[in-house]
């Protein structure tokens, strides 16, 4: 007996149940998706071309309590370190990484960004609230990740924006000035009692070993905690160990970065 038209064209209760749970699950899922963009302001990280790459950290003003903040991720810290902003601000954040993949998340926003090296990533965020606000690396970076972080303070009592940790070169300068650096490293190419800073990034060095490296950030902090553990030939092994912490490190290697 042949199946009549009927019988053909039915749809059996299971097919029913499986397109209207399909229906259903794809209601829910644009529902969701509205509301995290309408409701909880949820965006997608853009990222913008090499062409806005940036080496320092800075803040900056655009309008009114509008503002630009570019972070810089390195190991293990943010620059800048500390960022002061009015309540009812709304920072547009760039962020790129100097070294490796860091993570950047604001807690208590929607701000969750991969820091890829020398790619920059960007998020939008209003803080209409007064507080602190942390700001981790989520992202695994090395031995000292989990003491990498920095905060964004938002006050009610302050009118614009501050910023603590930024690099400059007259800060780098005063620091190596302060340190006793200068007493023995020149900058204007002539000899010392140590070699002069003046061009000295990126040449590759003698060591009393044998050995050679390229005058690069490693070799700056070895040098600076380790000063007679392998010196530079032709110079007596007579540099100090300086008490510095690892920010004024990397500020005193960014200044010698710069110096051509």
């Amino acid at each position: 007996m042949s199946p009549t038209p009927e019988t053909k064209d039915s749809v059996s209760p299971v097919e029913k149940r499986v397109l209207l749970g399909a229906v259903l699950f794809t209601g829910v899922s644009l529902a969701l998706i509205a509301y995290a963009s309408f409701g909880l302001g949820a965006t997608v990280p853009t990222c913008l071309p090499k062409g806005g790459l940036f080496e320092h950290g800075s803040v900056a003003k655009r309008g009114a309590n509008t503002y630009e903040l570019h972070y810089l991720a390195k190991m293990w810290g943010f620059e800048p370190s500390r960022v002061r902003v009015p309540v009812g601000s709304t920072l547009d954040i760039y962020v790129t990484s100097k070294d490796v993949t860091h993570g950047f998340q604001i807690d208590g926003t929607n701000v969750n960004l991969m820091v890829v090296p020398f790619v920059v990533t960007n998020a939008s965020v209003h803080f209409s609230k007064p507080g602190l606000y942390p700001v981790v690396c989520h992202e695994y970076c090395g031995a000292a990740h989990q003491k990498m972080s920095t905060v964004i303070e938002v006050s009610d009592k302050v009118d614009d924006i501050s910023a603590e940790g930024l690099f400059s070169p007259e800060a780098g300068r005063a620091l190596a000035d302060d340190k006793g650096c200068l007493a023995c490293h020149s900058l204007d190419g002539s000899a010392g009692v140590g070699p002069s800073f003046k061009g000295l990034w990126g040449q590759t060095v003698q060591l009393v070993d044998g050995s050679s490296r390229v005058v690069d950030a490693d070799f700056v902090k070895f040098m600076i905690l380790h000063p007679t553990a392998d010196p530079v030939k032709g110079f007596d092994p007579v540099m100090p160990e300086l008490p510095m912490t690892d920010a004024e490190i990397d500020q005193l290697t960014e200044y010698l970065r710069g110096l051509k």
